[in-house]
């Protein structure tokens, strides 16, 4: 299993807000997908982190909308 490194100056307040939220989230039950900067698909904690450039932006569009409604 991965983990982060949370003390390393690479990652953020921000970066470590989402960390803790997602982990928080996927404890409680919750599939959650994560999509940003980082270079490979990975799996940390339950949690799928996925690279924002590779990402179909129209799936992205559809399952914010399919989701709120």
């Amino acid at each position: 299993m991965q983990k982060y490194d949370l003390n390393s100056k690479r990652i953020r307040s921000g970066e470590i807000a989402i960390i803790y939220l997602s982990n928080g989230l996927s404890k409680l039950g919750n599939k959650i997908d994560v999509y940003n900067n980082n270079k490979n698909y990975c799996i940390i904690n339950d949690v799928k982190y996925f690279n924002l450039g590779n990402t179909n932006k129209n799936f992205l569009l559809y399952r914010l909308q399919s989701e709120h409604n």
